[in-house]
């Protein structure tokens, strides 16, 4: 499992998770149908036996910016920015088009706060 950047897991919505199938079936195995799985990490985190790697934060002019999609304004976000540079830009020219235009973020970004108050509740 490749785990995305501190910067990342604490708001910055930035860089995700990458993990094999086998650990989805297994983190998978003992869920009832109806289970909550929002907060994948703490599933995943159960497999016995997994081999994690946390991405380093190396990228020092990263522009503040929330890439996910779990709000309306998540969605408004992303889909600006592909009418901007269309739906396969590179990260360099997402990052770029975040510096030329820092309050661009403030579509979504107070959606931070809120999410972080609903992982919170949801820890298990």
């Amino acid at each position: 499992m490749v785990c995305p950047t501190e910067a990342s897991s604490s708001g910055g919505a930035s860089v995700g998770y990458t993990l094999t199938a086998r650990i989805v079936r297994e983190a998978c195995s003992q869920l009832a149908d109806d289970a909550d799985t929002e907060m994948m990490w703490y599933y995943v985190e159960k497999v016995v036996g997994i081999k994690k790697t946390l991405l380093p934060d190396i990228r020092p002019a990263s522009p503040v910016v929330r890439l996910t999609l779990d709000y309306e304004e998540d969605y408004w976000l992303l889909r600006s920015v592909c009418r901007m540079l269309g739906n396969f830009a590179s990260r360099q020219s997402i990052d770029d088009l975040f510096m030329r235009n820092p309050d661009l973020h403030l579509i979504n970004w107070f959606r931070n706060q809120e999410w972080r108050a609903g992982q919170l509740a949801k820890k298990c």
